[in-house]
């Protein structure tokens, strides 16, 4: 299995795959974890199913715990919400920075003897019967050809994979 992407949903995969004994290889084009502030607070269903995966405890031990948020416009409430209604244990939103989920993350793979290839780019795919062939270009330049029986595209809304397969993206980057 190749997994293209190293952002949190790349990450989420692989380990499981790992953790399942599936072998994954994991290329990301960037250089490392990601510093910029795309993703801020982690919901409870995500908890719980980082709970499923034995994590939610080293996520919630790095972050802060939000019970309840009230937005205000001029002096006035405009809304208030409980965090503790959702029905979960988890009743509560976790502030942690995608850098550290992203920490955490890779570290989880590596405990389960995955690596993230940073710098190691998807430059074209191709599928041929139970075979798909994708040709990368790592840090150095070099290139290579990976052949799996499975590609996961987690590569964000600019998407190689995407559009080495001609889908289009509905949302918004």
């Amino acid at each position: 299995m190749l997994v293209v992407g190293a952002g949190p949903t790349g990450l989420v995969l692989a380990a499981e795959l790992l953790a399942r004994g599936v072998r994954a290889r994991i290329i990301d084009k960037g250089d490392g974890v990601t510093l910029q502030a795309r993703a801020i607070g982690i919901h409870a269903r995500t908890l719980e199913a980082l709970d499923m995966m034995g994590l939610a405890e080293r996520f919630v031990a790095q972050g802060q715990v939000v019970r309840h948020m009230r937005f205000y416009s001029g002096g006035r409430c405009l809304a208030s919400l409980e965090f503790a209604r959702c029905g979960s244990r988890f009743g509560f939103l976790l502030d942690l920075p995608q850098d550290q989920t992203e920490r955490l993350l890779r570290a989880r793979v590596a405990e389960l003897g995955g690596v993230v290839e940073n710098g190691t780019e998807l430059t074209g795919l191709t599928a041929a019967g139970d075979v798909v062939t994708a040709a990368v270009r790592g840090p150095a330049g070099q290139a290579e050809t990976i052949t799996a029986g499975y590609v996961a595209g987690c590569d964000g809304a600019h998407s190689r994979v995407r559009r080495e397969l001609g889908l289009t993206f509905h949302g918004q980057p």
